[in-house]
């Protein structure tokens, strides 16, 4: 069955210790075309953040109950630095990205 991004858009980001946030959006390779982060939104915090998050925490999406699994918890959430600048993503963020995640390069 052939699904489209746009339809995960709005779907509620679950992490290991309940849910949070909506999936805002996605940022692709645009030389390899694959997902390289998930955008999401998180309102919950104070004030409102949008934060990537990594392919390589991304689980498949539940279609029926509009939720996208994620392998994070709500402090690598919470403690997530924030996407501030316009995209694209500047090297800078990535690398600060990385070291929050503890992804090697």
């Amino acid at each position: 069955m052939k699904k489209s991004l746009r339809e995960l858009v709005g779907f509620t980001i679950e992490i290991k210790d309940g849910t949070k946030g909506k999936v805002k959006d996605f940022l692709f390779d645009e030389k390899r075309w694959v997902i390289r982060y998930l955008e999401g939104k998180f309102s919950s915090l104070q004030p409102a953040r949008k934060i990537l998050i990594p392919r390589v925490f991304l689980k498949p999406p539940v279609w029926d109950g509009n939720l996208f699994p994620t392998e994070l918890t709500n402090t690598q959430i919470d403690k997530c630095p924030e996407l501030r600048d316009h995209l694209p993503v500047s090297r800078k963020y990535e690398e600060e990205l990385n070291r929050h995640y503890k992804i090697a390069p």
